[in-house]
């Protein structure tokens, strides 16, 4: 808890929030398939907190600050459209892994 005093308090609110979205697995054995459901937020993501808890405590699940703020990101030069296949790269439609009631 000695690591959250040095975060903001808006940092300090979203880890504390993010713990309790992921409390009911971590407490009460509930499957993070079904906390990830309840929530809304995907599977992978809470998967990902729960690591980062795991390893680093509840300062983990703090919003982390980009190092590279405020300076121009370039994409690789390496990507080209022949490589993509003169396509444009798109976002796959995200599916449900819910149980539908």
């Amino acid at each position: 808890m000695d690591q959250l005093v040095g975060l903001a308090e808006e940092a300090r609110k979203l880890a504390l929030d993010r713990f309790r979205l992921i409390q009911p697995h971590l407490e009460q054995n509930q499957s993070l398939q079904s906390v990830a459901c309840q929530a809304g937020i995907p599977y992978r993501t809470l998967q990902r907190w729960v690591s980062q808890y795991r390893l680093f405590g509840l300062v983990a699940l703090a919003r982390k600050r980009r190092e590279d703020r405020g300076e121009r990101r370039v994409v690789s030069a390496k990507i080209t459209m022949r490589e993509l296949g003169g396509l444009a790269p798109t976002v796959a439609s995200s599916t449900s892994r819910c149980a539908v009631k």
